[in-house]
């Protein structure tokens, strides 16, 4: 029985979240074929479900850089200090933070998948353009996790 390869995606993006799922599906059906997203759409609800998405497991985390807090919503919780001193243009880079200095999901990688370029980011933080190809994403995933292997 192959185990399932867990990739958690962090997109705000309803449409870029379903397309960037389809679309490696089919590309890495071969080299993952139990492959399963977990799937959360702002950075409060990164924060929140974080301790969950780590009992549960995952393999590696898609980001984006550009996210909301939170949905609109009556009952929104007010953003704290780090998150409106930053804007929502820096919400991926403060959840890859928290991924890579947790002790339990700093072995994790990490993909940074968005529209900006790498010169318009922190240095050193390398970059997978969003778009409608998403080859280049599928080999950076290819790159950073061995293959299921088959029966």
């Amino acid at each position: 029985m192959n185990a399932e390869t867990r990739i958690l995606l962090i997109e705000d993006d309803h449409l870029q979240a379903l397309a960037i799922q389809s679309g490696l599906r089919d590309l890495l059906k071969r080299d993952f074929p139990d492959l399963v997203f977990v799937p959360l759409s702002t950075e409060s609800e990164f924060y929140a479900k974080f301790d969950d998405a780590v009992a549960m497991g995952f393999d590696l985390a898609i980001i984006d850089v550009m996210l909301r807090w939170a949905d609109p919503s009556p009952d929104m919780k007010e953003p704290p200090p780090e998150v409106l001193e930053g804007g929502f243009f820096r919400a991926g880079i403060r959840c890859r933070n928290k991924l890579q200095y947790d002790p339990r999901t700093s072995a994790i990688p990490t993909i940074i998948c968005t529209v900006l370029d790498e010169n318009q980011l922190p240095p050193g933080i390398e970059v997978v353009s969003k778009g409608g190809d998403f080859a280049p994403l599928a080999d950076r995933i290819r790159r950073l996790l061995p293959a299921t292997p088959r029966p």
